[in-house]
């Protein structure tokens, strides 16, 4: 229903309806959500927020490779053991992502 006029004279008295065909308000929300969406990931884009996670991922993983580094030496590892280690750290990371951790991309 578009509008209702309630008629008191005239040769038809009564409440005159008008309807017409409209675009539901989910729908019209949903869109205006879209819209929204559409400019924050250009504004992202355009501010280089991309990069900058790309930046802080390759930070966080120079922190854990000398993290990890001074956990192998603060142990005291055998060269033999510390021989392994590469091929024993891929075996891990691999067997997390098979898992499905979130935290890890699938190889």
């Amino acid at each position: 229903m578009t509008s209702e006029v309630e008629r008191q004279r005239g040769e038809f008295p009564g409440v005159d309806t008008t309807y017409s065909a409209a675009v539901n308000g989910w729908v019209r929300l949903y869109g205006e959500e879209r819209d929204r969406l559409l400019k924050m990931c250009d504004l992202a884009a355009r501010m280089g927020v991309e990069e900058r996670l790309v930046t802080l991922a390759e930070v966080q993983t120079k922190i854990m490779y000398e993290a990890m580094n001074r956990a192998l030496d603060a142990l005291e590892l055998t060269a033999a053991q510390r021989a392994r280690v590469p091929d024993v750290m891929a075996g891990l990371l691999r067997g997390m992502a098979a898992e499905g951790r979130p935290e890890l991309p699938a190889a």
